[in-house]
């Protein structure tokens, strides 16, 4: 569940400001502890070490888990110049 807070700053000259803050729940487990998210997700802690955490996810195979550094983002390459050719889109992680 998505939470979008509005927050309303004072007005500087006469003009709203409005700020979208994502809510984050944040809990404390322990090692081999879970958490459950929508009824068929699991998250358990399987092992801390200093300031790293091993994490085990169980999902149905219609979930798609994927470290956020992973993520997908367009690139936009020159090619060889050609008038037949402009520009390719390829996808690379960052």
């Amino acid at each position: 569940m998505e939470t979008t807070l509005h927050i309303r700053h004072p007005k500087p000259a006469a003009v709203d400001i409005v700020k979208e803050v994502e809510l984050v729940l944040v809990l404390s487990r322990k090692s081999s502890e879970s958490i459950l998210i929508n009824g068929d997700i699991k998250l358990t802690i399987i092992k801390v070490s200093g300031n790293r955490v091993r994490l085990g996810i169980e999902a149905p195979p219609d979930v798609t888990v994927q470290r956020t550094e992973l993520q997908r983002r367009p690139v936009t390459i020159p090619t060889v110049p050609d008038d037949a050719v402009d520009t390719d889109t390829v996808y690379a992680s960052t």
